[in-house]
């Protein structure tokens, strides 16, 4: 029996040691991202595809999907409109998880 208990003091000390090891040295850790954002003029809107391309100040483009989950605000997704747009990369491609339209283009 004594070595039996001697046993669990000895396990319950090793959890204790590998624990206070995993936590010391790392520092403080860095919150989880909730993707990137970007914002431009909504160039192409491609509905069957659940697409849009989004040019910026500068240019470039970025093709980024959407899904039912994304929330679209301040408008509608439609080409010539100026959007700000939180995304992230899933599977290699950019899935938007916010579209906020911020201006009123009006054709």
């Amino acid at each position: 029996m004594r070595s039996r208990a001697l046993l669990s003091v000895a396990v319950v000390a090793v959890c204790g040691l590998v624990a206070v090891a995993a936590t010391t040295g790392r520092g403080a850790v860095a919150p989880r991202s909730h993707g990137d954002e970007i914002s431009g003029t909504v160039s192409v809107v491609d509905a069957a595809a659940r697409t849009f391309v989004l040019r910026d100040a500068q240019g470039k483009t970025t093709r980024v999907a959407w899904t039912d989950a994304t929330k679209v605000l301040g408008g509608t997704l439609t080409a010539g409109e100026a959007a700000v747009v939180r995304y992230m990369v899933k599977n290699g491609r950019s899935v938007a998880t916010s579209v906020k339209i911020t201006s009123n283009h009006r054709r």
